[in-house]
């Protein structure tokens, strides 16, 4: 959470019919559910950096009865990409909706041939709202603008209905006995526990597997390692879940409030110390 993002008085300038419409990372709006009480007034939540957890939108909408919540996926290279409602919600809980008018999501493999619907590649994105290009920075230009449209790394599969579901980010991707893990998918169903508030998920090297999966877990309440290794057995594959634990208080975030998880990773050995 960023400095300058208070809650109670975010929560003050709603009640008082200030703010009717508040744009915010999950990380704002978790801090947001804590305050005890309703909040009657009307107010659309635009949120976007990472997918809203159920939990918390239930909290959203318990708190703020009178509320709208939209979803969105995007880059500041693609600008914005798809969306979603709560009617798209309660369909497809794990999409990120639907590409907005004018854009078009296209599922590649790494030869860049065009993969069919529910089959998961490198994500392309065609929009007349890419941007142009970072300045002074030929090669990374190129990287992101192709010929088949822009990619900033993501990786997913679109659905028959159309809809986008993202798996994970291709530079998160972790490689266990030479299978493709992404941390993204399986802190998802860490927070599904209901035990942590928040979660990283990176490789540690090993030297049989190639990679360890551990869980850098900031605690809700109590630690009870036990028995999220328990709910997890039932919900991931074996060589998914993590096979070390370790518990942080704080995690640093970026800007934007996100988790900074490149920084965790490269202070990787400082962490599970």
């Amino acid at each position: 959470m960023t400095p300058s993002f208070s809650q109670d008085e975010i929560a003050e300038l709603i009640e008082s019919g200030t703010i009717t419409v508040l744009y915010a990372v999950p990380t704002m709006l978790s801090s947001l559910v804590k305050r005890e009480g309703s909040i009657s007034e009307k107010i659309t939540f635009l949120s976007s950096g990472a997918k809203l957890e159920l939990e918390l939108k239930d909290k959203l909408q318990r708190i703020f009865p009178n509320s709208m919540l939209y979803e969105y996926y995007g880059a500041s290279e693609l600008s914005y990409v798809t969306y979603t409602n709560c009617s798209t919600t309660e369909r497809f809980p794990d999409s990120v909706g639907k590409p907005f008018p004018g854009v078009e999501a296209i599922i590649l493999d790494e030869e860049e041939n065009h993969l069919p619907d529910n089959e998961i590649g490198n994500i392309y994105i065609k929009s007349d709202f890419l941007f142009n290009g970072y300045v002074n920075d030929e090669k990374a230009t190129n990287q992101v603008l192709t010929a088949h449209g822009a990619t900033i790394g993501d990786i997913g599969y679109v659905n028959e209905d159309g809809y986008l579901f993202i798996v994970g980010r291709k530079d998160n991707m972790m490689i266990r006995g030479g299978h493709n893990i992404y941390p993204e998918e399986i802190e998802k169903v860490i927070l599904e526990s209901g035990m942590v508030e928040e979660v990283v998920v990176a490789g540690k090297k090993d030297l049989h597997w190639g990679e360890k999966v551990i869980a850098l877990l900031k605690w809700k309440e109590k630690e009870n390692t036990r028995q999220l290794r328990a709910f997890l057995r039932n919900r991931l594959a074996r060589d998914k879940r993590p096979q070390q634990y370790y518990s942080v208080k704080e995690f640093p975030y970026t800007e934007t409030g996100k988790i900074a998880r490149k920084r965790v990773e490269k202070e990787l050995a400082r962490w599970v110390e």
